[in-house]
């Protein structure tokens, strides 16, 4: 088994709203709170990370690009958001049989160590809110003739409602089925501010073969 560790900081708080649809419980507080979150990429054996990616979709911070981008949405470090272009992968690059095609804001969470930010300084997000990200990862497997099918799994450890696939009722994990060789599967997310000033987490993304 392959594992890989990556650091992810959500910093949430404050009053600003940004490109996310929003859904708050009125129980808004000046209290600025922060949700630091390691991240562990897991894959299987026979899994090979070169025909899998799991892409963050639409950063907007630091990126100078226009909607539908969300401008509170990051890559660190946070005081500092990295622009999201210069990190792979960005419009002129190729995904070969799946045919996806990213944006110069999309951002891989395999090939590039980074930290996520929800809610950059200037568009904190209100605590105990939730907040929905369409399409916001995009799985790919580009394995071509080697005919790998695999899954993933996204999830956090300590608090399992911080980070939801969205649904009737939402879930906890946020899971694709087989992702087929040549193809691609977009997750919608729901991201739960909670109410605690500080709170660590460990988001996990496993890529298993079915």
């Amino acid at each position: 088994m392959k594992l890989s560790r990556r650091n992810v900081l959500a910093g949430l708080g404050g009053l600003a709203v940004g490109g996310g649809a929003l859904l708050g419980s009125g129980a808004f507080s000046s209290v600025e709170a922060q949700r630091t979150v390691e991240v562990n990429v897991v894959t299987g054996t026979g899994v090979a990370e070169e025909f899998a990616d799991v892409v963050l979709e639409n950063v907007g911070a630091n990126s100078g690009v226009g909607s539908p981008a969300n401008p509170e949405l990051g890559v660190g470090p946070e005081g500092s958001p990295t622009d999201p272009t210069t990190l792979f992968p960005t419009s002129s690059d190729s995904y070969g049989d799946s045919g996806y095609s990213p944006d110069d804001n999309d951002v891989s969470l395999i090939d590039n160590d980074v930290q996520i930010i929800y809610g950059v300084s200037g568009e904190e997000l209100p605590p105990n809110s939730s907040v929905f990200y369409d399409g916001h990862f995009t799985v790919v497997n580009d394995s071509g003739s080697n005919a790998n099918d695999f899954e993933v799994t996204i999830s956090t450890n300590n608090r399992g409602d911080l980070l939801q696939q969205q649904g009737s009722p939402p879930t906890d994990d946020l899971t694709t089925g087989t992702v087929s060789a040549g193809s691609t599967t977009s997750l919608d997310a729901r991201l739960n501010t909670g109410s605690s000033a500080d709170e660590s987490d460990t988001l996990t993304i496993s890529i298993t073969q079915p």
